[in-house]
């Protein structure tokens, strides 16, 4: 194999097929799992050289189905669907510091309808996603009780929109532009 990457595993017809495990040159494991003829198939567990992996469903040499994506000290990263190797469909992604998002994924980014937590697990935005944006119709609750609820646009308060104090009595209500109130 290139670069020192080996397989030790079940051979059919001179590739790899059954049960098999694929090394680094330094002989930490890749991927361990199911192959057949010579890709990975079914259920195996990746690991980068970085010490993150995965462990789910493989299609086509690819991760495809449910599958959970793990940081290096084994705290789940993503869980949920992939398509041709993408997060792709439903899912939860939980960032290092404990914010997380629940929703829709889209060629690796948060597309569609979803919910993005606090650390805390109070909802931070509910709403549309486009690109990892937040970007349409959405929900945002400020760490200091303050709420929008309006259009978005790359991520910024964009469009009709209502800011709310804590007290949920209206602050500013009207146009938005790049976050700054623009009025009626």
């Amino acid at each position: 194999m290139k670069d020192g990457v080996y397989y030790i595993g079940q051979i059919k017809n001179g590739i790899s097929n059954g049960k098999g495990t694929l090394y680094y040159s330094n002989g930490n494991i890749r991927y361990e799992g199911d192959w057949i003829n010579g890709k990975r198939e079914g259920n195996g567990k990746y690991i980068w050289e970085d010490g993150e992996y995965y462990i789910g469903q493989y299609k086509n040499d690819l991760r495809n189905g449910k599958g959970i994506e793990y940081y290096s000290n084994g705290n789940i990263k993503y869980e949920g669907d992939f398509i041709n190797g993408k997060r792709e469909g439903n899912g939860k992604y939980i960032w290092k510091d404990g914010i997380y998002y629940i929703g829709q994924w889209s060629h690796n980014l948060r597309n569609g309808k979803g919910i993005q937590y606090y650390s805390n697990g109070n909802i931070q935005y509910k709403g549309d996603f486009s690109n990892d944006e937040k970007d349409g119709n959405g929900h945002f609750i400020y760490e200091d009780g303050k709420c929008y609820i309006g259009q978005w646009s790359h991520n910024l308060r964009n469009g009709k929109g209502t800011l709310y104090y804590p007290n949920r009595k209206i602050e500013k209500e009207g146009n938005f532009i790049n976050n700054v109130f623009a009025g009626n």
